[in-house]
């Protein structure tokens, strides 16, 4: 259940995962597929599963399945490539499938696969290149091409500040890597270990780092073209103390860069904008809620600013220029969400996963909710995730029992 939330009237309303606005009779359910697993995989758990154009793709511990996003019929299955697949980044270049594992720990391991039919093409492992070996800290991947974020150690291990800091890409077609920018000045490491590197739009990628000279520390925002390569320094701005370390998350829209910092008894939230000389347009200083709020994630979806607290519970929509307050929903259980980017709806998961809730983002209303046996199964099973296709009109649910469901959304 809610135990408040706003919408942009400022009134209250008691919409919760357990008591939506409509029941889940409302949706229509296209099809339902149960997964047949392999015979020497009856034990092994799901781990995720994504959508690439008109198909969807099932990973658990050793296989990989690929199923028809129209009628659930299985077109391939494969064994993993990779030990634990299930940590990488899936991303689709024309009928190419490229499994990234990745993480803080960048192993660098990459797999092309044929969406077609399921035969491997190429392999890469970016540590046996000389220039990134061990070096990788973050990878993403766009086009084609993966962009590196990689840190070097010059002295003492223990030294936060004696490392340097480079941008590469590595191009997957040609095999080819070039160096597209480098701060030789100290890099600070230590403190956003947790950072989320990258964050992108339609024409860039943008990613944050610190750099620290003669005693100043300058937290900087990269802006690098997909199409060119070109980098700028997109914001600079000078840390007036190491309160203000470690930038945790950020994100950037419509010119507005906005983050969130450690700070002192809580975070701050600021947003800047980045065409004004880096102006601060507004901040909020947020403090620790007893044991449980102690951070905020932005996430931009569909051009909306929305914070994600990591207590599980709490989620507000802001305006992005403004900081206002649109609408607010704290949880009095747990809740997992899933957002899309460039889509109306998102999905929240009750404590324990054995709920998905269908939300709408302009007012943050539970409009539905899918329970286990809404798809064939008994109530004690988790949902795996969700996910939107068709421009959002339709949703597909899978649970931990291999059961696969499409619905179509009458929203």
């Amino acid at each position: 259940m809610i135990l408040s939330c706003k919408r942009e009237s400022g009134l209250l309303f008691e919409e919760s995962i357990d008591t939506p606005i409509y029941p889940a009779s409302i949706l229509t359910k296209v099809w339902e597929k149960q997964i047949s697993f392999l015979e020497d995989e009856q034990d092994e758990k799901i781990n995720s599963f994504h959508t690439v154009e008109d198909q969807i793709i099932v990973i658990t511990d050793h296989h990989i399945y690929c199923y028809s996003a129209e009628d659930g019929r299985l077109s391939w299955t494969i064994k993993s490539p990779l030990s634990k697949i299930w940590n990488n980044i899936v991303r689709i270049v024309d009928d190419q499938i490229y499994f990234l594992r990745a993480g803080q720990s960048c192993h660098g391991n990459i797999v092309v696969i044929n969406r077609i039919d399921g035969v491997i093409q190429k392999q890469f492992n970016l540590n046996l290149i000389p220039e990134i070996a061990n070096s990788c800290r973050e990878i993403y991947f766009r086009d084609g091409k993966v962009y590196i974020a990689a840190i070097y150690q010059r002295g003492d291990f223990h030294d936060y500040w004696d490392y340097f800091f480079r941008i590469y890409r590595f191009d997957l077609v040609s095999e080819s890597l070039e160096l597209l920018f480098s701060d030789d000045s100290s890099y600070y490491t230590g403190g956003p270990s947790s950072i989320n590197f990258f964050d992108v739009d339609e024409n860039a990628i943008f990613i944050p780092y610190y750099s620290y000279r003669s005693g100043d520390v300058y937290l900087k925002l990269l802006k690098i073209g997909h199409e060119t390569g070109e980098v700028d320094v997109f914001f600079s701005k000078k840390q007036e103390n190491l309160d203000d370390l470690p930038l945790r998350s950020f994100v950037v829209s419509e010119k507005v860069f906005v983050n969130n910092f450690k700070w002192r008894d809580g975070v701050l939230i600021s947003a800047y904008d980045v065409d004004n000389d880096a102006t601060l347009i507004w901040e909020e200083e947020i403090p620790h809620n007893f044991v449980f709020l102690r951070s905020y994630t932005p996430v931009i979806l569909s051009g909306k600013l929305i914070l994600v607290g990591n207590d599980n519970r709490t989620i507000e929509r802001r305006d992005i220029f403004t900081g206002e307050v649109i609408w607010k929903q704290v949880n009095k259980n747990r809740v997992s969400p899933g957002f899309f980017p460039d889509q109306k709806f998102g999905v929240l998961f009750s404590e324990g996963r054995m709920a998905v809730s269908l939300i709408q983002m302009k007012t943050g209303s539970y409009l539905t909710t899918i329970h286990p046996h809404n798809v064939g199964s008994e109530r004690t099973v988790r949902f795996i995730g969700a996910l939107l296709m068709d421009h959002g009109e339709k949703l597909l649910v899978l649970n931990e029992k291999g059961r696969l469901a499409c619905f179509e959304l009458p929203f």
